[in-house]
C-alpha cells in the first residue's frame, strides 16, 4: 500500500516582529512566499496545502495557488501551535504523513523535502538537524496526530517533541536555519534573491 502524504506550508502569522506581512516581501519580482511554494511545487508524490491566517485574503489575491488547496486558521493569533493543529485536523483522515514547512524557510529544497520522506517512519518524528538545533522542515506520522491536535499556544510542536525525543530521526541540513523575522533578515533573503535569479 503506497502512503499518503501531504505537504504543508505553515505561513498563517502575523509578522509582529517585521511589522508588515512577511509573506508578501518582494523582491525581483518574487515574493517570499511565493518563492518557497515555487520550490515546493517541485516536490513529487505529494498533496500540497498552504495554512494562512493573518492577511489571508491578500495574500490569495497576490499569489498563484494554482498547484495548491489552502487551509485558514482562523485563530491565527494565539499562536504557530494552532496552526499545526487546525492543519493536522484537515488533513488527518487522508494522510499516513504530513510535512510541514514553514513560509519562510527560504532556503529550504525540494531535495530536502524529498530526503525526509524517504527516511520517513511511521513510529518516528523525522526533523531537521540545522547545526544547532531541531527545526522544521517535519515529517509527522499518523500516530502523533492526536498530540498534534491538541496544541494551542505559540511554542509550536515543541512539547510534543520533547515528550518523544526518543523517537526523532535527524536529518541534517543548515539550510533551514535561514527564516525571516527581522529586517536584517529581509537584507539576507533579498542578497539570496538576487544571487539565484538571472538579471
Amino acid at each position: 500500500m503506497i502512503d499518503k502524504i501531504a505537504l504543508l506550508v505553515m505561513s498563517a502569522g502575523a509578522s509582529r516582529r517585521l511589522g508588515r506581512p512577511k509573506q508578501l516581501l518582494e523582491c525581483r519580482g518574487f515574493t517570499l512566499i511565493g518563492s518557497v511554494l515555487s520550490e515546493m511545487e517541485k516536490v513529487e508524490d505529494v498533496d500540497k496545502y498552504l495554512l494562512l491566517g493573518s492577511n489571508c485574503d491578500e495574500i490569495v489575491h497576490k499569489i498563484d495557488l494554482q498547484k495548491w488547496k489552502y487551509l485558514k486558521n482562523e485563530q491565527w493569533h494565539l499562536g504557530l501551535g494552532t496552526s499545526i493543529a487546525e492543519g493536522i485536523k484537515n488533513l488527518k483522515e487522508d494522510y499516513d504523513y504530513v510535512v510541514i514547512v514553514l513560509g519562510d524557510q527560504y532556503r529550504v529544497t525540494a531535495s530536502n523535502i524529498s530526503q525526509i520522506i524517504a527516511n520517513r517512519s511511521p513510529e518516528k518524528i523525522t526533523m531537521t538537524y540545522n547545526g544547532e538545533s531541531l527545526s522544521p522542515p517535519v515529517c509527522w506520522p499518523k500516530r502523533y496526530y492526536q498530540e498534534l491536535m491538541g496544541l494551542h499556544d505559540d511554542s509550536g510542536a515543541k512539547e510534543v517533541i520533547k515528550r518523544n525525543q526518543n523517537s526523532i530521526v535527524q536529518i541534517t541540513n543548515i539550510e533551514s536555519q535561514y527564516d525571516v523575522d527581522v529586517e536584517e533578515d529581509v537584507e539576507k533573503w533579498e542578497k539570496w534573491v538576487i544571487r539565484n535569479t538571472v538579471s
